[in-house]
């Protein structure tokens, strides 16, 4: 039997997803949480643009889809740090589940991971949003691919920014700021 978790975190707040697999190709999926109630289902999300600053008052709601374990922790510590609160997937259809549960400002997408990589996750999202006539939600790829094609490859796939590994806590702020 194997466990994935996906953790969330916002100063000593915690709850994770945690993925059960029973069998052969049979899940079971349940949210253990203890962060308080959930997001309000009528809130409008995010849309792209300039964001009106990130300080203490500006808190987000970030979806992080990443499956490296030290990726994720420094993604994790900086948002934490700058007090957003983070939800984070290990691949791209535990992420898909998340943004069909709730309502994110951002998404820092991983290109490359099992079970459903980054552009066919965001390409899902897109044709989500468009059938059922949701907002936009923000997605960056996270990657090591720093090539101009890939950054290409990303905006093609529905994307709206590309920030190659390793990035600067700098250049991850100036993102935030950029789309947000």
């Amino acid at each position: 039997m194997a466990t994935v978790f996906g953790l969330q975190g916002y100063a000593m707040a915690l709850s994770f997803v945690q993925k059960t697999r029973i069998g052969l190709g049979s899940d079971r999926e349940r949210e253990h949480s203890m962060t308080g109630k959930p997001k309000d289902p009528n809130r409008a999300a995010a849309t792209n643009g300039p964001s009106q600053g990130l300080g203490p008052s500006s808190s987000l709601d970030v979806l992080v889809v990443e499956e490296n374990p030290v990726n994720r922790k420094v993604v994790v510590a900086l948002l934490t740090k700058w007090r957003h609160r983070v939800v984070v997937a290990c691949d791209g259809a535990l992420g898909l589940k998340q943004l069909e549960r709730r309502e994110f400002d951002l998404v820092l997408m991983d290109i490359q991971m099992p079970v459903l990589d980054g552009y066919a996750a965001t390409q899902q999202v897109r044709e989500r949003e468009a059938r059922l006539r949701l907002p936009r939600v923000p997605i960056v790829a996270l990657t090591a691919n720093a090539f101009d094609e890939d950054t290409h490859q990303s905006l093609a796939a529905g994307m709206d920014a590309h920030l190659a590994k390793p990035y600067t806590r700098e250049q991850l702020r100036e993102l935030l700021q950029q789309w947000l």
